[in-house]
């Protein structure tokens, strides 16, 4: 009924240039068969990708990760999810976030994370309070974005309820770390 859907890229070699590496190839890429790939590469390469310049790389990463069947991993989607925030992609960002298990912290994290990145304050916290809404207790990878997007929209009260719940969750350390 069904016919077999081919990946696009399917045993086919991505060139993935990497001007952050130390271990750059003589003609400055890497060439990646994704034949096979497992979770875990496919999160390296992901973070490879993380430029505004290799954003067509990620994205046909992306491709095959969905050909794999790996999109819907944790680790994977949340990397896919953290790329594209890293190239500046709002709209593909928040289109893998609403297809990832929502019942961790991590992709949480990246959305808020992310808006705070690019200045989106507002979608920041509405993010935050929409974790909390769902049932998802933040984390200390939460709190530092959370703070910084009370300070981008002026919020000197809700700054000091979000630094109160540090205090209760004994994690006094991050507004340390957010401030310096």
């Amino acid at each position: 009924m069904y016919k077999k859907v081919i990946c696009p890229i399917y045993k086919h070699f991505i060139p993935i240039t990497s001007q952050r590496s130390k271990s750059v190839h003589t003609d400055g890429k890497y060439f990646l068969n994704l034949e096979g790939a497992v979770a875990s590469q496919f999160a390296s390469i992901l973070q490879a990708c993380s430029d505004h310049s290799l954003i067509q790389q990620g994205r046909q990463v992306h491709a095959h990760a969905i050909c794999s069947g790996l999109v819907k991993n944790s680790l994977v989607g949340t990397k896919i999810l953290g790329m594209y925030f890293l190239c500046g992609s709002i709209v593909d960002a928040k289109n893998i976030f609403y297809q990832l298990d929502l019942q961790y912290t991590l992709p949480w994290n990246w959305m808020i994370r992310g808006f705070t990145m690019m200045g989106y304050f507002e979608f920041a916290l509405l993010f935050y309070f929409k974790m909390l809404g769902s049932g998802i207790s933040p984390d200390k990878y939460t709190f530092p974005s959370v703070i910084k997007a009370c300070g981008g929209v002026n919020n000197v009260r809700l700054g000091k309820a979000i630094y109160d719940t540090i205090q209760f969750m004994g994690l006094e350390w991050i507004y340390l770390w957010v401030v310096l």
